[in-house]
């Protein structure tokens, strides 16, 4: 998304901003305004609204929200792994629905002090749990997978290899030392990168360096991208859709 709209903005064309940093949601709610937001508005303008939205009580409420994440689960394909996706997302959501209405009735006397960064965690543990069944090709291959997870059993590794092969490349699951290495650092600087440019407005920091260093930045990052980059057949999922 990002090297879309720098593209576009090499053609003097700006686009929207669709994806702000969803992993750092501190609950469901908030990961799906911050996720695909184009796609989240057209379904909450034409979809979540014109059944009723947070209008008709809470029961209707929750009703709207699970509907409404079923039919975004059927717009990314005709799969059942799909309608799982959508219907574990709207539980998410109508239950935090539910509880912020209990929360209201309540005067917030039931809130509990929770460190923010638990919220964040918690959040994408519940996320990933559900994308596991959009990228399982079969609803059985999904819940085997969580039930091996859940159980701490079975050759996970082995099973996501078998049934996902086209996913996975040739060399496998095993990583050297350099390699793991490697992508540590790499995630850790893209975590350091993501939590700066959500406190602060990180064009503007690029900006107060000077030419030759922001200059020496870019040209150290393009190198990485030749020599640690993945060129060749390999496919983003999102091709699919």
């Amino acid at each position: 998304s990002d090297m879309a709209r720098g593209a576009a903005r090499v053609m003097g064309f700006k686009l929207m901003v669709n994806f702000r940093r969803p992993y750092a949601a501190r609950s469901v709610q908030e990961f799906w305004s911050r996720w695909h937001i184009s796609l989240s508005t057209w379904f909450r303008d034409y979809v979540y609204i014109p059944l009723g939205g947070s209008r008709c009580g809470h029961a209707r409420t929750v009703r709207n929200l699970w509907v409404t994440f079923l039919i975004s689960g059927l717009w990314h394909g005709a799969n059942w792994t799909f309608v799982v996706w959508g219907g574990i997302n709207g539980i998410y959501v109508a239950f935090q629905s539910l509880w912020g209405g209990m929360m209201k009735k309540t005067g917030g006397q039931a809130r509990f002090c929770v460190p923010s960064g638990l919220y964040v965690a918690g959040t994408f543990s519940l996320i990933c749990l559900a994308w596991i069944f959009f990228r399982a090709e079969t609803a059985a291959q999904g819940g085997l997978i969580v039930k091996r997870i859940l159980m701490f059993a079975g050759d996970l590794p082995g099973l996501m290899m078998n049934g996902m092969a086209g996913y996975i490349s040739g060399k496998g699951w095993a990583l050297t030392r350099m390699e793991l290495l490697l992508v540590f650092v790499f995630i850790l600087g893209m975590e350091v990168i993501e939590y700066a440019h959500e406190h602060h407005d990180m064009g503007c920091l690029l900006r107060q360096w000077p030419a030759w260093m922001r200059w020496s930045a870019y040209y150290v990052l393009s190198g990485v991208i030749v020599v640690f980059g993945v060129f060749g057949n390999n496919q983003f999922i999102y091709f699919q859709f």
